[in-house]
């Protein structure tokens, strides 16, 4: 909001309540020195944050439907205040409880993905933890006390959006514990590096969509993107003498590899391994020791992998000592940033009249203009060689003089330069708000967010966390056993026949009409289906998300696509031009002549290992 309008706002809330306002000048100070928040549009955020957000806005919807039905208001108003407290619990403040090992079982990691427990004793509670537990049976309380003749249909459906919303708000608590738990991995780490051992952090960024300095409508649609592979390593430095910051003694080098009519496989990415561990070692000679952090996707997680870096690890540059894999969605906050400069500085290169279409051109654009400061490029196409670049990149960026704060919400560091920031991300040695060390300029602030919490009707914007001794057991409401957070395997649904062929109709009616259906469309459409008698079509467990929808409209898809083809074969010629093969079918069976290979490398292994 403009700094104006915010003030004439607060002006006329001052007239109509009686209220002496401070000069014009003063208010303009105030918004300076203690902006006001914006909302801003995001784009790729954790499935399980936005799920459990959602399903908060869900639960609010159906406490505000029942006070339309007749319940208390003051009732209404609690038990939404009380989901409000909970949303910023959970997004703010329970990570920063979270601890190994704790005498509050909510806060205790190792009781939450432990198969065993804990040998100590959980002697406190969180309340607003406690909270979480008890805001559904509180619901569901309201409905059976205060609509006693609510009809069955309604409540089942009440009961559905309760439960399906506190399933996925306990995988948000759950998939926190998990992040933190990892996320500590790698900061001790981090803690214990020495000097010859390397942390390596690896992602495949997005792939990147080809682009030209002028493109006409017909070049826009239908590209095939780019793989690029990046991956982060930070070396320990000696540290300079007088020098006491930990975040200052790292190097981090990226090296990026663009990957041509090549799949995102765990071959590729053991031959990317091993050009970055001969990268490092030109670099660093005294490196010996790798430590690897990587997702949990199919091509990080696989056996071939694994056996790979075993079977050749007296013929690769680096030993790797250790291998982690973070939590889902998160733990690669570095790889993320260093993929936005790249991306960035490629855009500025398309914007001097170049064009980026290929991985020779951008190889090109990352080298340009003196390239990206220790970033290495390397090319990798069909034959699996990956060349490596001779010297890193090396340019200075010029930044006005603004600050650079940690993306932690909680954290309160800035930074003058981006380095800095970034090796204090890579880190992860967060410096969280502490009242004990506010300036007079911090404590006014407090106090002015104190008013303006007044304000707003004394509803508290952060929730506060309380600690109580529990005295009788039987009172709380914890019913959760050791290793409640560890992940759970979903389990596989199948769609009842009458689901199936209503999608089937649909899907078909948008093939012969054009106007394909929405899945977001469709999964409310399905939850008020009525039939020629007035009832509803489908009952509450035969509901589904727009994401299930969206991957039954995609099966059919694939089934029609291969119905075509068995009706209309057609021959393709293959061209063979400068010795160069096109050939898609001769690629797979190269692809799987090589797997086939790897797996008989496997194979001695485990007889090397059994014997």
């Amino acid at each position: 909001m403009i700094a104006s309008r915010l003030i004439t706002a607060y002006n006329n809330y001052c007239k109509d309540n009686s209220i002496l306002p401070p000069c014009r000048a003063t208010q303009y100070k105030i918004i300076k020195a203690y902006a006001a928040s914006q909302l801003k549009s995001l784009h790729g955020l954790d499935n399980y944050i936005s799920d459990g957000m959602e399903s908060i806005d869900t639960l609010k919807k159906v406490v505000s439907n029942l006070g339309t039905k007749g319940l208390q208001t003051s009732k209404v108003s609690d038990l939404i205040q009380s989901l409000d407290t909970l949303k910023l619990h959970l997004k703010n403040e329970f990570r920063s409880h979270l601890s190994a090992e704790s005498d509050c079982s909510q806060h205790c990691m190792h009781f939450a993905l432990s198969e065993k427990g804990c040998e100590h004793t959980h002697s406190n509670i969180c309340q607003p933890c406690d909270r979480m537990y008890q805001i559904r049976d509180e619901i569901q309380n309201v409905i059976t006390s205060n609509f006693p003749n609510i009809q069955i249909q309604e409540k089942e459906e009440l009961e559905h959006d309760i439960l399906v919303s506190t399933e996925k708000i306990w995988a948000w608590r759950d998939h926190s514990i998990r992040t933190v738990n990892q996320d500590s991995c790698k900061r001790d780490i981090l803690q214990n590096l020495q000097s010859h051992e390397v942390l390596i952090i690896a992602d495949w960024a997005m792939k990147y969509i080809p682009q030209t300095f002028r493109e006409t409508q017909s070049e826009w649609f239908r590209k095939q993107g780019i793989s690029w592979h990046m991956i982060c390593a930070l070396v320990c430095r000696p540290q300079a003498e007088g020098d006491e910051n930990d975040d200052m003694n790292f190097d981090i080098y990226s090296m990026v590899h663009i990957v041509e009519e090549q799949k995102q496989g765990w071959h590729i990415v053991s031959q990317i391994f091993s050009s970055a561990f001969k990268m490092l070692k030109s670099i660093n000679p005294h490196l010996q020791h790798a430590y690897i952090r990587s997702d949990n996707a199919g091509c990080y997680h696989a056996l071939p992998l694994m056996g790979y870096l075993w079977k050749f690890r007296n013929e690769l540059s680096l030993d790797v000592k250790q291998y982690d894999f973070s939590e889902a969605q998160s733990g690669k906050d570095l790889c993320d940033s260093r993929t936005g400069t790249c991306r960035l500085h490629m855009l500025n290169y398309i914007n001097e009249g170049n064009d980026i279409t290929n991985g020779k051109q951008m190889k090109e654009a990352l080298e340009s203009h003196g390239g990206i400061k220790n970033t290495y490029i390397s090319v990798t196409f069909g034959d699996s060689k990956i060349p490596e670049n001779s010297k890193p990149a090396s340019i200075k960026t010029l930044r006005n003089n603004a600050n650079f704060p940690c993306f932690d919400p909680n954290c309160i560091l800035e930074f003058k330069k981006e380095d800095q920031l970034l090796r204090h991300l890579s880190v992860g040695k967060h410096v969280f708000d502490d009242e004990k060390l506010d300036s007079i300029i911090d404590t006014s602030k407090r106090l002015w967010s104190a008013k303006c919490q007044d304000v707003r009707l004394n509803q508290p914007l952060i929730s506060s966390v309380g600690f109580g001794t529990i005295k009788d057991q039987t009172k709380t409401n914890i019913n959760e056993q050791h290793g409640y957070a560890l992940k759970k395997r979903k389990k596989a649904v199948r769609f009842s026949p009458k689901v199936k062929d209503y999608l089937t109709v649909l899907f078909n009616a948008g093939e012969e009409s054009g106007k394909k259906p929405s899945p977001y469309t469709v999964s409310n459409q399905m939850r008020n289906e009525i039939d020629s008698q007035g009832n509803k079509v489908f009952s509450p467990s035969e509901w589904l998300s727009h994401q299930q929808i969206r991957s039954f409209f995609g099966n059919l898809c694939i089934k029609k696509q291969k119905i075509e083809k068995s009706k209309n074969p057609s021959v393709e010629v293959v061209k063979i031009e400068n010795n160069q093969e096109d050939d898609e079918d001769l690629q797979n069976v190269l692809s799987h002549l090589i797997a086939n290979e790897h797996n008989n490398v496997l194979s001695e292994i485990v007889t090397g290992l059994t014997d």
